[in-house]
């Protein structure tokens, strides 16, 4: 994903990609759209203004057309209050005190959940699994990658829609991917930029400028990892990730 070249897609495995995809009902995906609106508010009583042109990965929509539906359903159920803001399909919604309660509920709550742009290569995965996921877990947020599920839509768009319902974002700029620094310029939140080991730190010069640089971020920490520095990252994050 983060190198040069563009992806190849294999026509021959096009029928077993399908078949690994979720298959959420008419139902699911309204409900799906409601935990986003409600991660996305941040709070009660707060609108979020979206689009509907860029929004449908939140419902697993295919069309504008189908994420209006879902927002509509949501609205005649009394979960949310929604409109239409002006022409060009912009909108602003805001969950009810029944939304609320059906997602505080609902078996399917989600917990807060960091966003980690990293290199996906076989040499990162150690740092993943042993460093980056078990310190964000113990810091009580589920830690998440753009490849932890399968979807259907753009992957640009699917990264925009996870960070944006993400809590913070951690960037792990070992390898210098183009990719992370993509992902950290896109957040909005919180960034933790995190080279993994001093050997492999390459100089920034000619390159995309650090994600402390490139973003709005409330808060910046440079941390240096070992794979195994779980339990490091989980007292830096307590210090510095706000409620």
């Amino acid at each position: 994903m983060y190198g040069s070249d563009e992806p190849l897609l294999v026509q021959e495995r096009i029928p077993q990609l399908r078949l690994s995809l979720p298959t959420y009902g008419v139902s699911e995906r309204t409900l799906e759209l409601l935990k986003a609106l409600a991660t996305l508010s941040r709070s009660p009583g707060t609108y979020y203004s979206g689009s509907l042109h860029a929004d449908s990965p939140l419902a697993w929509a295919a069309t504008d057309d189908e994420l209006r539906f879902h927002l509509d359903a949501l609205r005649e159920s009394g979960f949310i209050d929604f409109e239409t803001i002006d022409l060009d399909a912009n909108y602003r919604a805001r969950l009810t005190a029944k939304g609320w309660d059906h997602v505080e509920k609902g078996p399917a709550t989600v917990l807060p959940r960091a966003f980690v742009a990293m290199s996906f290569s076989e040499t990162m995965l150690p740092t993943w699994i042993e460093g980056l996921r078990p310190g964000i877990e113990d810091a009580g947020y589920s830690a998440h990658r753009v490849d932890s599920d399968v979807h259907v839509h753009r992957i640009d768009q699917k990264i925009v829609a996870d960070i944006r319902t993400s809590r913070f974002v951690v960037v792990d700029v070992t390898e210098q991917k183009q990719g992370a620094y993509f992902e950290a310029g896109l957040a909005l939140e919180l960034v933790v930029a995190g080279p993994q080991r001093e050997p492999h730190r390459r100089s920034h010069r000619g390159a995309h400028p650090p994600p402390a640089e490139q973003t709005r971020t409330r808060q910046t920490l440079q941390v240096q990892l070992t794979r195994r520095d779980g339990q490091h990252l989980r007292r830096r994050l307590r210090v510095i990730v706000r409620d």
